[in-house]
């Protein structure tokens, strides 16, 4: 066993800092202390219950005398590196790592600072060196992850179908199916986190194609078992207006088939999940996915749009429901476009989640026998100056 008494102050890690917290004060205590990192801890009003000397002498405060609230809110501060005033009036930017911890029994906020120097030399080089490190490792596990699941999931198919004999007992087929439902899982698991890492690069772009709608939203039928990731509500279609989008398929087909998945995935059997697409008076488009499930509080929905909100709610800790990442790039894909997204929910009232992309442009799909007009979207530069305030008041509106 390791002993993390005598380990060097400069091998710790804020992790490993915040798993101390959680498993023992006066251990945390010592090693807190021995840091030259400084360390702060606050409970869940954001109250300070503990400082490191190294905090009160960064924070210009008087040794074991930081009380009170805590300057930064620490719930809501991003890691990364932020500006903070201190009380000579010196504006210091401190690079930072924040996350969830326990502390007296409750939950709490872990949060180590270190100031930035005023110069970084070789920032570009740096920035360039991690981007390709990560680049590397997504090569990496998209590889080493999807290929042999790919390859658990096909042998497992062929087993169910018992294409080369019977498997003889009934207990097989459960076995068989409950492997495929589970690789099937971290597939979508593995997926959605590569997906989140391309969204969040700064280079995303929109790939355009004129599509049917109607038939995008059609396709997420066949595959309802696998992304309602092992729920068994019913998946309907409410109204779907006959309309050519000009939009990147990919990413409206990802935006409809995560707002079902989650739908799926948080309504129990005998509930049930709506997706329509209809034009308002103001030729926009309003894509709504309804379902009757749990529902969620204003401090659940306050999190929605975060990666892994999960990680800080006991309430989502559901094993069906994924690694929460569906959401963050649901609003990412439709801001690309030049929309926005909403979502209404009550807890036990079920959940709706609103896509509303911006003014269309007209064109007529005319047949000699059949006249028919049918809306193209156009979600590219045209548009993006009047989705600005359509967002604003969209996103204000309740």
């Amino acid at each position: 066993m390791e002993n993390h008494d005598s380990a060097k102050p400069e091998a710790l890690t804020d992790t490993r800092l915040a798993d101390l917290a959680a498993v023992s004060d006066a251990r945390f205590h010592s090693l807190a202390y021995m840091v030259e990192q400084a360390v702060i801890v606050t409970d869940a009003n954001n109250i300070v219950r503990f400082a490191n000397p190294a905090a009160d002498q960064l924070f210009e405060c008087a040794p074991g005398r930081m009380r009170g609230p805590f300057p930064l809110p620490m719930r809501s501060t991003k890691s990364g590196v932020v500006e903070v005033a201190l009380p000579s009036g010196r504006l210091a930017r401190l690079s930072t790592q924040i996350s969830a911890t326990v502390w007296d029994g409750g939950i709490g906020w872990l949060g180590t600072f270190r100031e930035v120097a005023k110069e970084l030399p070789d920032a570009r080089a740096i920035e360039d060196t991690l981007q390709s490190m990560r680049a590397r490792f997504l090569a990496h596990l998209s590889h080493e992850m999807r290929t042999p699941l790919n390859s658990i999931i096909g042998f497992t198919e062929a087993m169910m179908l018992e294409l080369f004999g019977p498997l003889g007992s009934a207990r097989y087929s459960d076995y068989a199916r409950t492997v495929l439902g589970e690789a099937e899982r971290l597939l979508q698991l593995t997926n959605d986190l590569l997906d989140l890492s391309r969204a969040e690069s700064a280079d995303l772009r929109i790939e355009e194609s004129v599509f049917d709608l109607a038939e995008v939203i059609l396709e997420l039928a066949p595959s309802a078992r696998t992304l309602s990731r092992g729920g068994k509500a019913q998946l309907s279609f409410g109204t779907v207006e006959p309309v050519l989008l000009r939009a990147d398929r990919d990413k409206i087909r990802a935006v409809l088939a995560h707002l079902v998945g989650n739908s799926l995935a948080f309504t129990p059997a005998t509930g049930s999940v709506t997706i329509s697409a209809q034009l308002t008076s103001e030729r926009r488009l309003v894509i709504r996915v309804i379902d009757t499930g749990r529902g969620f509080d204003a401090d659940q929905l306050a999190q929605a749009f975060r990666p892994f909100p999960r990680v800080l709610s006991a309430e989502l800790a559901d094993p069906q429901a994924g690694i929460g990442v569906g959401l963050a790039l649901v609003r990412r894909y439709i801001e690309l476009h030049g929309g926005a997204v909403r979502i209404e929910s009550e807890p036990g009232q079920g959940t709706t989640v609103i896509c509303m992309l911006p003014r269309i442009a007209w064109r007529s799909m005319c047949r000699p026998s059949r006249p028919r007009t049918r809306a193209v979207f156009d979600l590219t530069e045209s548009d993006r100056r009047s989705s600005l305030l359509f967002c604003r008041d969209f996103l204000t509106s309740r």
